[in-house]
């Protein structure tokens, strides 16, 4: 329930770009804020709770002429698509937990069953064929990633908002004894763990890195993997298009830094061929990375520059809109030099592709539907080995 609102003056609206990206990132400047609204003047802030309003309109106006220096002026440049079928116009996801193949047990945390799972492992069976067939070396993971290797990595200076830490309670017996006490009553106060040195991964590759550091690699090398990612979106995990945790396959490159580049390229043109023949409506865009710090707009600037991340998304017909669906991104030396990973003797470069299952699969039920004719022979939905959806 709003208690308060506060306005704060733009000193010129934003692009759409810029406004997506405020708005996404506007909750996480206070608890207090329950609901924000942009107009091409102002940003109004609805709050649950009296707060220190010029430092809150100080933070707000920080964050705001960030934004705006960040955005791309024109949009993302779109330098491929595809016009694929459209059979559908419903938002699917109500149908999805009503069958419950979709199962919600918190904000952006699913549980998932039946049909919807079987395509899920399908999908995973396609890239995974693809990656292994490439020559890739496959790993298994941990779920979370020592808090020093964020730090190193440069995530937690590029992306704080999104770090899910890890934290036992801490040892100290009249703590111990209070979170059992109230184990059955509600939340346990932060002051009852101890500090944290791990992190719930929010990608794949940084696991891939862990287990690279201090390696001088042979030769070029590519490793992939599959696991759950976790990142705090609080008021933007919405159904199946924004989730805090998500499953990804990633295919990571290592070696020179042409060999990098190509195998960016040949993933990037495996997946164009795929979901042209599942003939779904994508485009791929040359896009940016939500960084919250500050220098956010040169590494932007950075990226769309030298094209160093490319999005694949896919169109959702109910809701006019795109989500990305696939990363591709070219790191340079910025990964491996942290971590200290070497060629023959030389600094090496690095690459990462990121496919987004939830996300992929989800915009399939939009542009498809239900209707199983309309569905790639691969992710037909045949009766789910691991039982129907209880």
């Amino acid at each position: 329930m709003s208690v308060d609102a506060l306005i704060v003056d733009l000193a010129k609206p934003f692009n759409e770009e810029g406004r997506k990206a405020f708005l996404e990132n506007i909750y996480y400047a206070s608890s207090a804020i329950v609901q924000a609204e942009v107009s091409d003047t102002a940003v109004t802030l609805h709050l649950s709770e009296a707060v220190d309003r010029q430092a809150l309109h100080a933070d707000v106006s920080e964050l705001a002429t960030r934004t705006a220096k960040s955005s791309p002026k024109k949009g993302f440049k779109v330098v491929r698509d595809h016009d694929g079928a459209i059979h559908f116009d419903k938002d699917p996801y109500e149908t999805l937990v009503e069958r419950r193949e979709v199962v919600p047990t918190d904000a952006g945390v699913f549980v998932f069953q039946g049909e919807f799972l079987n395509r899920l492992k399908a999908m995973d069976s396609v890239f995974r064929s693809y990656a292994l067939g490439e020559g890739s070396t496959e790993q298994f993971l941990p779920v979370t990633v020592p808090v020093s290797s964020l730090q190193k990595a440069g995530y937690l200076k590029s992306f704080p908002q999104h770090a899910y830490f890890s934290a036992p309670v801490d040892r100290d017996f009249q703590k111990l004894k209070h979170v059992s006490d109230v184990a059955d009553e509600g939340a346990v106060a932060a002051n009852n763990l101890a500090g944290s040195d791990r992190i719930l991964s929010p990608t794949v590759c940084y696991h891939c890195f862990e287990s690279l550091r201090d390696v001088d690699l042979d030769g070029d090398v590519t490793i992939t993997a599959v696991n759950q990612c976790h990142r705090h979106e609080l008021k933007n995990a919405q159904s199946l298009t924004r989730l805090q945790t998500y499953t990804m396959r990633e295919l990571v490159f290592y070696g020179s830094a042409d060999y990098v580049e190509e195998r960016r390229q040949a993933v990037l043109e495996h997946l164009i061929a795929l979901l042209s023949a599942w003939d779904m409506r994508y485009k791929v865009v040359v896009a940016s990375d939500p960084f919250f710090a500050s220098g956010a707009e040169v590494k932007k600037a950075f990226q769309l520059l030298t094209a160093s991340k490319l999005e694949v998304q896919a169109y959702l017909p109910y809701d006019d809109r795109w989500i990305a669906i696939g990363s591709f991104n070219n790191h340079q030396q910025t990964l491996t030099e942290p971590y200290n990973i070497r060629r023959q003797g030389e600094a090496t470069h690095s690459g990462c592709v990121g496919y987004g299952y939830e996300r992929l699969l989800f915009s399939l039920y939009c542009q498809k539907g239900f209707d199983a004719s309309n569905w790639p022979a691969d992710l037909s939905g045949a009766p789910a080995p691991d039982g129907p959806a209880i």
